[in-house]
């Protein structure tokens, strides 16, 4: 929550986390180099930086791991079926934290919904796969836990509570642990059999539902980015900003980053956020714009910028003088100023 003061002494707003497992193996045919070896084995780091100035090829173009994928539920599993109806059969309320309000409720029932259908897609990515020297990351990228964040009380300097949920809905966990089956097919491909892998983790021998969803509970961990603490939406399905990311209930006030997201995308999401940025500045350059075309409208000559932005908080509550001068910068070409 981004209020300065509330009128509750307690607010909760349900956020949401990528998280992942793992599925290792050790490669048994050791003669192979990865990526690791860079900073272990200089030859190899020399002969692959010479590659990279020569070519711009090589180990040195891969920030991270061999290759990673965003795949479908109906892709990686042959369970896809199964997991959509055991979702139809939940109610959407069952694993939110139980202080959540009636209002965070309903609008978490529409996105509940929305996950519901995106099981069946193969037009959205349920799994994330980083293959790095062995290493298989599962990232889960629909989650359908929820934590939250609480307000203790009406001051902002008394902090806040915090419980992440992690795998609170068992749905999640058995998404996971459909990825650990699909990271042993990987695993089982002529391409890496010739490295004669040997399963570390979870273990040859963990084969069972249970066992697999076992696995995937003790050893998941946070994949971060964290988002959905002050998520767009209806104020009314426990919305936190508009659809211009201003707050409700607060005069000049926006949250341009991740926890304006409701649901999060199947991707990293570095890029998302530039997006998001990019919004809250072109909503400004539109009020600007807007404050200049009925300046003009008033008065035939403006005076200065000063004057500028004060008609743009009298009329929006807000204003950001690098939009200001941009956006006269641009209408003074058009001889509007």
């Amino acid at each position: 929550m981004y209020y300065s003061q509330l009128s509750t002494p307690v607010s909760i707003h349900p956020f949401l986390y990528h998280y992942q497992c793992s599925y290792s193996y050790l490669p048994v045919k050791t003669n192979s180099l990865v990526s690791s070896d860079l900073t272990t084995n200089t030859t190899f780091a020399a002969a692959a930086l010479e590659e990279y100035k020569q070519s711009k090829l090589g180990p040195y173009t891969s920030p991270t791991g061999e290759f990673l994928e965003f795949l479908p539920l109906t892709t990686y599993s042959n369970a896809s079926a199964q997991i959509h109806a055991a979702a139809l059969k939940q109610n959407s309320a069952t694993y939110l934290p139980a202080t959540t309000p009636a209002e965070v409720q309903k609008g978490y029932a529409q996105e509940f919904r929305i996950l519901n259908e995106k099981l069946l897609s193969d037009k959205s990515a349920s799994l994330e796969i980083i293959w790095a020297d062995g290493v298989v990351l599962l990232g889960l990228q629909h989650p359908y836990s929820r934590g939250s964040v609480e307000t203790l009380t009406s001051n902002v300097f008394d902090g806040v509570t915090v419980d992440s949920g992690y795998l609170r809905n068992p749905l999640d966990v058995k998404l996971l642990s459909e990825g650990v089956r699909f990271a042993r097919k990987l695993a089982a491909t002529a391409a890496v059999k010739e490295l004669q892998p040997l399963e570390v983790v979870p273990g040859a021998n963990v084969t069972s539902d249970a066992a697999l969803e076992q696995y995937a509970r003790s050893n998941s961990q946070t994949f971060y980015h964290p988002a959905g603490s002050c998520k767009m939406g209806a104020r009314e399905l426990g919305g936190v900003v508009d659809s211009k990311l201003r707050v409700y209930g607060v005069t000049g006030l926006r949250v341009a980053d991740a926890s304006v997201i409701p649901l999060l995308p199947a991707t990293h999401l570095m890029t998302t956020v530039y997006a998001i940025a990019e919004k809250v500045r072109n909503c400004h350059c539109l009020s600007v714009i807007t404050v200049l075309l009925t300046m003009q409208s008033r008065r035939p000559i403006l005076s200065s910028k000063d004057e500028l932005c004060q008609y743009s908080r009298e009329l929006f509550g807000e204003v950001v003088v690098g939009e200001v001068s941009a956006c006269s910068s641009i209408l003074k070409q058009c001889s509007m100023l």
